[in-house]
């Protein structure tokens, strides 16, 4: 089992490309409905919000309109000869070039509070005179650094652009990952809870299992945890695997939130909201829970409302041969 505890207080707001005008946005709204503004904004590869698209793409035919995105070095020419992915796709890059090139921009009030931006020395869209004037932004400190060369963040690229994210956000917020391989077999040897887990309201606990670690004792031990519509659910799932997911999550939920409230499992009640998501009414500790592959994610924090999200990753070594099991050509 590993656990992290994330101390969420000050925080910064990071956006790439079209997601740096999102973040000016956010950082907007943040300022205008929260006292808790961010404490830094860190953009990358885009101009400013009040200079236009000079060449803009989106009204162009799908001919001229994959020609123009071959200028973005990130699109490899195998994907951009090929029709089929072209077709599946463009329809969503066009989306993208109509939002990032149709923004309206509305002029607010200085932040209090530093911008870095970040480009690359060989990107067209983010010239430096455009990303300087980012600077307009900020009543504080303005900074600029180059980090790639093109707009893409490609694979080689993040080598040398993520020590500059963590080297800007160092000290700004603390996580510490600790090994507990003894929370769960204290409650199977003792049958109760008998230390309780403290949170405090400025911070963020994030709990990883991996169900393999998990072996005929302990899912036996785990099961007499559930709740009677707990057990029935588990036997709705098929298979053996998404069962043992569900029979995890949902034990260890339920045992992690005994020690955080100092109740036994059994006195945990839980309820589905009306989207599906699971609650504890009457309760200042949230929580939520999401599981993929072999492994669980639970996130706690207290006095707030909180989503964790874990997938699985798999490599797709030839995209192309997907594109003929699923996509046929036609002729015109």
């Amino acid at each position: 089992m590993q656990y992290i505890r994330i101390w969420i207080s000050p925080y910064l707001v990071f956006g790439h490309s079209l997601g740096a005008k999102i973040s000016y946005e956010v950082c907007n709204e943040l300022r205008e409905k929260q006292d808790n503004a961010p404490c830094h904004l860190i953009v990358s590869g885009s101009r400013a919000p009040h200079i236009p698209e000079p060449e803009p793409l989106h009204h162009l035919q799908d001919v001229d309109f994959i020609e123009a995105m071959k200028r973005y070095s990130g699109m490899s020419k195998e994907f951009l000869e090929n029709r089929d992915l072209l077709n599946l796709f463009l329809p969503i890059f066009r989306a993208d070039f109509i939002l990032d090139e149709t923004y309206c921009f509305t002029k607010y009030e200085k932040f209090d509070f530093p911008i870095t931006a970040l480009y690359g020395d060989q990107d067209q869209d983010s010239e430096i005179d455009t990303v300087e004037a980012w600077s307009e932004y900020t009543n504080t400190s303005f900074n600029k650094s180059i980090s790639w060369r093109t707009l893409f963040l490609l694979k080689h690229q993040k080598r040398k652009y993520w020590p500059i994210l963590r080297t800007l956000s160092r000290g700004m917020f603390k996580s510490e990952r600790v090994f507990d391989d003894n929370l769960l077999l204290s409650y199977f040897d003792d049958g109760y809870i008998s230390d309780r887990i403290a949170i405090k309201d400025s911070e963020i606990h994030v709990w990883f299992l991996d169900i393999g670690n998990y072996d005929e004792y302990h899912m036996k031990s785990l099961f007499d945890i559930l709740t009677l519509d707990e057990k029935a659910k588990m036997s709705h799932y098929v298979h053996v695997a998404d069962q043992k997911r569900f029979l995890v999550g949902h034990s260890m939920l339920r045992i992690l939130l005994s020690r955080y409230l100092a109740r036994e499992p059994d006195d945990i009640i839980l309820l589905n909201s009306k989207h599906g998501k699971l609650y504890m009414p009457q309760s200042n500790v949230s929580f939520n829970i999401s599981h993929s592959g072999n492994r669980v994610a639970l996130a706690f924090v207290k006095e707030k409302k909180i989503g964790v999200d874990i997938e699985r990753m798999n490599s797709l070594d030839d995209y192309s041969q997907i594109a003929k099991n699923f996509f046929f050509a036609t002729r015109k």
